[in-house]
Formats: C-alpha cells, structure tokens, sequence
C-alpha cells in the first residue's frame, strides 16, 4: 500500500481508504508550478507586444523624419535662392532639422579657371533630421546634389 493509511474498526473490519477518499484535487506545488508556468507565458507576450508597438512607432516616426527630409531637399532651390550655408529649425515640435547647402570645392575651382564660359553651380545639400525616442536620439540623413544655372550678367 503507497501513502495511504489503512484503519481498522472495532468490530474488526477494515475502513476503506482514510486518505483522500477518491476525490481528486491539486496540490499546493502543482498549482504553484501551474501559476509560475502561466506567468512567464504571460511575461513572454507583453513582451513580444510591446516590441511590436515600439516597432511600429519607430516606423511611423521614422517616416515622418524621411518625409520632413525629403520635402526639405525638394523645396531648397526652388522656392528661393540656393545660398551656401546652414539653417536649423524645429518642425512638428519633435524634430530637429539641420540643412547644409554648400558648393562643391571640386567643381567650383574649375569655374573659377574657366570664367570666361558661364559654367551652371553645382551645390550640395545636406539635411539631417534628429528626435528622440524612447530615451534615444534617433537621426536621418539624406544628400543630394543641385545643379543651378549661373547668375545672369548683370
């Protein structure tokens, strides 16, 4: 006989099983175990969750930071005269935006030698846009460079 206690009546007989009497139940180490199982489960998908809303927020704002770059790169020149220097701002209150424009040294000194012939400028531009995020500072940077025609003679 395994764990379980036999007793004896006074008249002699046997009473049947004194233990659990058949019914079935969980013992305090299987529902701990159970508990503990169901927890780290738990842990695992709140994880697994809000990684992939933090995912898709860093998407989201990393598109927005492109876009804000792009239109940067797009409207320099064109709504105004491309000068060379440096502009920052802040735009939707979030990101910091630094644009550089500045005339490659290469191409202009082969202006400079031929001034005879009205020769187009080729400037670069820079534009770098930063937020942060989650306690980290984030950046996009894109380049491009534009060909201006040469000043009219004045």
């Amino acid at each position: 006989m395994t764990g379980h206690r036999r007793q004896r009546r006074r008249g002699g007989g046997e009473i049947a099983d004194a233990g659990r009497g058949g019914e079935a139940g969980f013992t305090l180490i299987e529902i701990i175990v159970a508990f503990t199982v169901t927890a780290l489960i738990l842990g695992g998908l709140y994880q697994l969750f809000s990684t992939g809303v933090r995912a898709g927020t860093d998407a989201a704002s990393y598109g927005e930071a492109v876009m804000i770059a792009e239109s940067t790169l797009d409207t320099l020149g064109i709504v105004g005269p491309l000068v060379p220097g440096e502009v920052r701002d802040v735009v939707g209150g979030r990101f910091a935006r630094l644009a550089v424009v500045r005339l490659r040294p290469d191409l202009a000194e082969r202006a400079a030698d031929n001034a005879a012939a009205a020769a187009p400028t080729l400037y670069q531009i820079d534009v770098e846009v930063t937020w942060t995020e989650a306690r980290r500072t984030r950046s996009v940077s894109l380049t491009t460079l534009r060909v201006m025609p040469p000043a009219p003679p004045s």
